[in-house]
């Protein structure tokens, strides 16, 4: 957030400045972005509801619907990411790091883009919500598996990258 100051300052530096390749750390940081901003989501509109309740309805803090403040929390995020995906092809981490997905077939691309979603951050998603003792289980082996892939892939592609049948490719028109 810090850097909008400084970068609302500085020249545009044009497209022939954007990195021209996908690396493992820009994938690795593509990633933590996306983890960051569902962390700092949920976070704010979690915040946002316990505030309605407590300061704007009057509730007592022990008639807060918690309930319904973790579905706000998560839903909220989620939706922006499936939006995202299915509209952009790309998560938002993968929007700040200025890369995009392709289908390798274009006709398949809508397709690709629900596998896509399925299997990165809606995956990720669902196993969040696994409340039994095997979901921490399952989610530590997604994310292995997902940093694996995304180590040894052409491309740094990722798991769900592989499973859609997408390339990353350098957003020539993202920012820097």
């Amino acid at each position: 957030l810090a850097s909008v100051l400084v970068l609302g300052r500085r020249p545009d530096p044009g497209p022939d400045r954007l990195p021209r390749r996908v690396t493992l750390g820009r994938r690795l940081m593509g990633m933590a972005c996306d983890l960051l901003f569902l962390v700092l989501a949920s976070s704010a509109v979690g915040l946002l509801w316990r505030a309605w309740e407590l300061w704007l309805t009057g509730t007592p803090e022990r008639f807060v619907d918690e309930e319904t403040q973790a579905r706000l929390q998560w839903i909220g995020p989620l939706a922006i990411e499936v939006l995202w995906v299915l509209i952009a092809g790309r998560t938002v981490g993968e929007h700040v790091v200025a890369v995009r997905a392709v289908a390798r077939r274009r006709r398949l691309a809508p397709l690709s883009r629900l596998v896509k979603l399925a299997t990165g951050v809606g995956g990720l998603f669902g196993l969040l919500l696994v409340r039994e003792w095997w979901g921490f289980l399952a989610l530590a082996t997604y994310a292995l598996l997902t940093l694996l892939v995304a180590w040894r892939s052409t491309g740094h592609r990722g798991l769900s990258h592989v499973l859609a049948g997408m390339d990353l490719v350098p957003d020539d028109a993202g920012a820097p």
